[in-house]
């Protein structure tokens, strides 16, 4: 707005020449005035002065005296565009002054025109004036204090080479004053205009609004000084401009600003950032423009909010209160809002936000809230949750691009982030009848890329519970990015783990579509896993410790350490999703001092009824190696299984078993009912469906049995059996075989130190065996079954690879001692 004070200078110079023109018509009272006021214009004009003609009156405007010019034409001082053109140009003298020959003017209008005014090369077109001519008349008393200039429908444009700056005004009714002192000239103007244009570095300023104007103006040699108030759409500011060689200078400031009219006035750069919003409230602002000599300008605006509400796309803030600043400097824009507090979505918040770069936007945001998980959808947020639910009081920091050049992914992740988060009362449940997680706490804190889980603990169903604390590592460039690894490392612990009541909360399942599995890639784990107790049902364990590691789809489960049965089991266990993407399992673990009752027990007899926990006594040592593999569906491929047993059973007892009752032809029946040895020892092998029972004796009360043959997972038997009867036959068998050496059931053979052997043949399904005589395939003799050697656990498992050397999934080369290769 400044220039439009310049050009009121201007024209109110033009206005003073006019009227020095008119005082030397009335003065010598010619009668061709027109050539006498052309003449004597043209004495201090650079370039002639357009005039069609002049008019006197002393009657229309009594008790003044005024000379009117019509259809006035001004060339500007380069001599190539209009610098003024006016419909009419007015003086107005008092009548009893001029008869005295005092030519004071009182008043000055300047009717349906236009001035269009600019600079070049730093220079003004509205210098037309000639500074060497003498126009000084020292015994003239005309007065260059000018109390009354009107514009009225007088059209202003202006336009500066070196600022980008240009406007165009319509004074409707202008009034000023102007007085000269000491090459001071200084200005009071009261005005109505409307600015149809303002741009100023491109930004496009009250366009096609109305102003109303109060500004006192002083300008000098040096530059100029403006103090103003103007109101637009029922909006008021104060504004200081100053002008000199450095540059120009603005301020403008205003209070109780309503934002719903801001809207009108803000430039259509900015009010497109808004055009989603529906703002309400009132603010205080104070702005300052500064733009140096050939320099880009700087735009610095401070402000403060009350009572503040805005909504976006269901957003929606409200009774905020706020200060900031937004700064336009060098082609770079900064937006900052501080101490922001107030409700959003009805959720308390303290905020801090600043925006750099509108096209490219960086954002550093500081956030506090509280809000209700079940409340996610109002912010428009969506999870794979049947329930949600608790309390969240978050409290983050973010530093970083919001992704319109780039991904937002990729900016997510390269920003600098940080975040405390505490949930309270947290409860999770992924379908309407699956396992709740309920009573939750979590206690959560991010840096950057590693997410810091100081604390979770969860109630499971009504007993079970899980806890959790460690770290996960490149979090969300995992989420967002091509190839990054998530790494993750902590305690998982539970004092009590009831599998049974986890899982019948999704009893009302009956079926479930098989999906693919496929194992993450670029996950790496290291998890320390404690269990105090754990229940599932017949089974329970105690005091189950053990490291789980996860890399490159392989999953291992080290150190396996728990109290079970009486007893207690360690090994190692690995899963890994092969190339082709089947499923293997790898472990080798070890029994120490089981229950066999107890075993059998706990696992429902291991899905079989023939043998049950109440036939058996007796404490297990074992080592066992099992290997399986499946498909991605978890379908089991046929002859994948495979395991060695190395079993040892003491003080074990065989107590009423159906199946021996068939042998009481042979063996007397009390004997049969409860079968005592000291200890029992073989290697079993499971393989290609059948479980492989190697050459075994044992050393009953009843007898002693040497036992070979296969048992198949459909539960067909095929058994050979020695047994050295000594003086426990039954009394039929006695009777049948008496002085014989070879009966029906093959040859009976005395070697005349351990008694007689019978041998036997028991095949067909458990539940219904089939004993007939046998052969002497175990052996010539129970003496030379007593002298084989026990094999080596290596060498079997070696023996047992070499045997299947075409299954696509092993390893060539594979170094049979280190089956398992366990990392550290």
């Amino acid at each position: 707005m400044r220039y439009f004070f310049k050009i009121i200078v201007v024209l109110t110079l033009i206005s003073t020449l006019l009227a020095g023109a008119s005082t030397a018509l009335v003065y010598f009272y010619q009668d061709d005035i027109e050539q006498i006021v052309i003449a004597e214009l043209n004495k201090i004009l650079i370039q002639p002065l357009e005039i069609e003609d002049i008019d006197i009156s002393a009657i229309n405007s009594f008790p003044y005296t005024s000379i009117e010019f019509n259809n006035i034409k001004a060339i500007d001082s380069f001599g190539k565009d209009t610098l003024l053109k006016a419909e009419k140009v007015s003086l107005k003298f008092n009548a009893i002054d001029l008869y005295n020959q005092i030519y004071y003017i009182q008043e000055i209008t300047l009717v349906n025109g236009y001035s269009s005014i600019y600079y070049s090369d730093g220079k003004p077109n509205y210098e037309i004036w000639n500074v060497k001519s003498d126009t000084t008349n020292s015994n003239s008393n005309t007065n260059f204090n000018l109390n009354n200039i009107i514009l009225d429908n007088f059209e202003i444009k202006f336009a500066s080479e070196g600022q980008d700056i240009k406007t165009t005004i319509l004074n409707k009714n202008t009034q000023l004053q102007l007085g000269i002192e000491e090459g001071v000239t200084k200005i009071s103007l009261v005005a109505l205009i409307t600015n149809k244009e303002l741009i100023v570095n491109d930004l496009s300023l009250l366009t096609d609004k109305d102003l109303k104007l109060n500004s006192s103006i002083e300008i000098d040699s040096l530059g100029q000084l403006i103090s103003l108030q103007f109101e637009s759409d029922e909006l008021a500011f104060n504004s200081n401009i100053k002008n000199n060689l450095e540059g120009i200078e603005i301020t403008l400031d205003s209070e109780n600003i309503d934002f719903e009219k801001v809207e009108k006035i803000i430039p259509k750069q900015f009010a497109s950032y808004l055009s989603d919003y529906n703002l309400k409230g009132l603010a205080d602002i104070k702005l300052k423009f500064d733009q140096k000599t050939n320099q880009q300008s700087i735009i610095d605006l401070d402000f403060n909010a009350s009572n503040f509400y805005a909504l976006k796309q269901g957003y929606e803030l409200e009774n905020a209160t706020f200060s900031g600043n937004f700064l336009s400097n060098k082609n770079q824009d900064k937006v900052e809002i501080i101490g922001l507090r107030g409700l959003l979505n009805k959720d308390a918040i303290e905020a801090q936000i600043e925006l750099i770069d509108f096209e490219n936007p960086k954002v550093k945001l500081s956030l506090k809230t509280n809000i209700e998980l079940s409340q996610l959808s109002k912010y428009n947020i969506k999870t794979p949750l049947h329930l949600i639910e608790g309390n969240a009081n978050i409290d983050i920091k973010y530093d970083g691009k919001i992704g319109l050049k780039n991904s937002y992914e990729y900016d997510i992740s390269m920003a600098k982030k940080e975040a405390k988060i505490i949930l309270k009362n947290l409860s999770l449940q992924q379908e309407k009848n699956s396992l709740k997680l309920y009573n939750g706490f979590a206690s959560l804190s991010l840096n950057n890329e590693q997410l810091n889980v100081d604390s979770v603990s969860f109630s499971l169903a009504e007993k079970s519970n899980i806890r959790f604390n460690g770290a996960l590592d490149n979090v969300f460039k995992y989420l967002f990015l091509k190839n990054a690894p998530l790494r993750v490392a902590g305690d998982l612990r539970s004092d009590w783990m009831l599998v049974d009541e986890c899982l019948s909360q999704d009893s009302t399942k009956t079926t479930k579509e098989a999906q693919k599995i496929i194992f993450p890639k670029n996950i790496i784990a290291s998890l320390n896993v404690y269990l105090t107790d754990l229940s599932f049902d017949k089974f329970h364990m105690r005091n189950f410790s053990t490291k789980l590691t996860y890399n490159n789809k392989l999953l291992k489960v080290k150190k396996i350490s728990l109290e079970t049965m009486s007893g207690a089991i360690s090994g190692d266990l690995s899963i890994q999703q092969l190339e082709n993407e089947n499923i293997r399992l790898i472990s080798s673990s070890k029994m120490d001092k089981i229950n066999v009752r107890q075993l059998f027990y706990e696992f429902h007899n291991f899905g079989q009824t023939t043998m049950r926990h109440k036939h058996l006594r007796g404490v297990i040592n074992s080592e066992i190696y099992f290997r399986d593999e499946w498909d991605p569906y978890f379908n089991t491929i046929e002859n994948r299984m495979y395991s060695f047993i190395d079993l040892k059973i003491e003080d074990g007892q065989l107590l009423d078993f159906e199946p021996l009752s068939m042998m009481s032809d042979y063996i007397a029946l009390d004997e049969l009912k409860r079968i005592k040895f000291s200890t029992l020892e073989n290697q079993i092998e499971i393989k290609e469906g059948k479980i492989e029972i190697p050459f075994m004796e044992i050393y009953s009360s009843a007898a002693v049995i040497a036992i070979s043959g296969t048992h198949s997972f459909e539960n067909i038997m095929d058994y050979e059996l020695k047994v050295l009867l000594n003086e426990i036959l039954s009394n039929k068998f006695r009777r049948e075989n008496k002085k014989k050496k070879t009966s029906e059931f093959g040859v009976i053979e005395d070697d005349g130190v351990k008694g007689i052997m019978l041998p036997l043949k028991m095949e067909g399904h458990v539940d219904d065996p089939k004993i007939t005589p046998g052969t002497i395939k175990l052996g010539e003799s129970l003496k030379d079954g007593f002298k084989k050697e026990k094999k080596e656990f290596k060498n079997i498992l070696k023996n047992e690879f070499d045997k299947n050397k075409g299954y696509k999934q092993e390893i060539e080369n594979t170094d049979y001692n280190n089956l398992i290769e366990w990392e550290e």
